[in-house]
C-alpha cells in the first residue's frame, strides 16, 4: 500500500510539470484519486487523508480532531504546540507527511507543492495550478474549493 502511495505521489507530481489550462470563474471536476497543487498562497485540506507537501517561507498547521495522525515534519521553522491536537509550524522552510482520519492542515506561503489523496475537500486562494486524474486547473484569489474521494476523485470545484 505505502508503495502503491508513493508511486501515486510521484506520478502526479510529475504531471504537474506539463503546462495547465487558465483559470475559469466555476470548474466542476470528478475523477478517481487524489488531487495535487502547487502554488503562492494559501490551501485548506480536511478529511480523512494522507498528505505530502513541502514549502517555503510558510505557515504550516496541522490540526488533529480524531487524536489519530501520523504527522513527519523535516525542515526549518518553529514548532507551537496550540494545544487539542493542533500544532503550528512559523518559518516553515521543509516537507510535511500526514496521515490521519479526521485532519485538517493550513499551509500558506511561497512555492507550496502537495499531493492528497482521500476523502474531503481543499480550498486553494492565492495563484497555483491543481491536477486530478482527470482534469487540470488554475486556482487564483478567488478560493477553489474542491472535494475529493477515494472512490469519487474529485467531485467538484467552485471558485
Amino acid at each position: 500500500m505505502k508503495r502503491l502511495m508513493a508511486v501515486l505521489a510521484v506520478a502526479i507530481l510529475a504531471a504537474m510539470a506539463f503546462p495547465m489550462v487558465a483559470a475559469a470563474e466555476k470548474v466542476e471536476l470528478e475523477g478517481r484519486g487524489g488531487l495535487a497543487a502547487r502554488g503562492t498562497g494559501k490551501a485548506e485540506i480536511e478529511g480523512r487523508l494522507t498528505f505530502h507537501g513541502r514549502a517555503r517561507q510558510a505557515v504550516l498547521v496541522i490540526e488533529d480532531k480524531a487524536g489519530d495522525a501520523r504527522i513527519e515534519v523535516a525542515g526549518y521553522g518553529r514548532r507551537i504546540d496550540e494545544g487539542d491536537g493542533r500544532i503550528r509550524y512559523v518559518g516553515f522552510n521543509g516537507r510535511a507527511h500526514i496521515q490521519g482520519s479526521n485532519v485538517i492542515i493550513e499551509l500558506r506561503g511561497r512555492d507550496i507543492q502537495f499531493v492528497v489523496w482521500g476523502t474531503g475537500k481543499a480550498t486553494l486562494n492565492g495563484h497555483g495550478r491543481y491536477r486530478t486524474f482527470h482534469d487540470v486547473g488554475s486556482w487564483s484569489t478567488e478560493d477553489t474549493e474542491l472535494h475529493f474521494d477515494d472512490d469519487a476523485g474529485v467531485a467538484d470545484a467552485t471558485e
